[in-house]
């Protein structure tokens, strides 16, 4: 299993909208690619997003990565960040998870939305 990891700095007050439109165009996308596990944004006490998306193999990582580049053109969304996201690709040694086979979409919990 590999991950791609992404780490990006949005502009005061952009992390929502960043959010709302990897929800709407760029989740429907990866979840369609082969071996796609999972994908969470999280975000980090100094307003920073980073996301991660994990795969069965790093060819279909890499393959994500170039779709999360042609997204972040097509949806013009390097002016909400401060300098474009960071990206990284590794395996994955531990990856443990308890339920199978649900999805969750979770809101920010109140008051941590930006």
């Amino acid at each position: 299993m590999y991950a791609l990891i992404r780490l990006g700095k949005p502009l005061w007050g952009k992390s929502e909208e960043i959010i709302r439109r990897a929800r709407e165009s760029l989740l429907p996308t990866l979840s369609r690619l082969e071996g796609f596990v999972s994908y969470d944004i999280i975000s980090l006490p100094d307003d920073t997003l980073l996301a991660t998306t994990l795969f069965d193999t790093r060819e279909s990582a890499d393959q994500a990565n170039q779709s999360f580049v042609i997204w972040v053109r097509e949806q013009e969304l390097a002016s909400l960040f401060m300098k474009p996201p960071e990206a990284m690709v590794g395996p994955v040694f531990v990856h443990v998870t308890k339920r199978e086979e649900e999805t969750f979409l979770l809101e920010p919990p109140a008051g941590e939305g930006r």
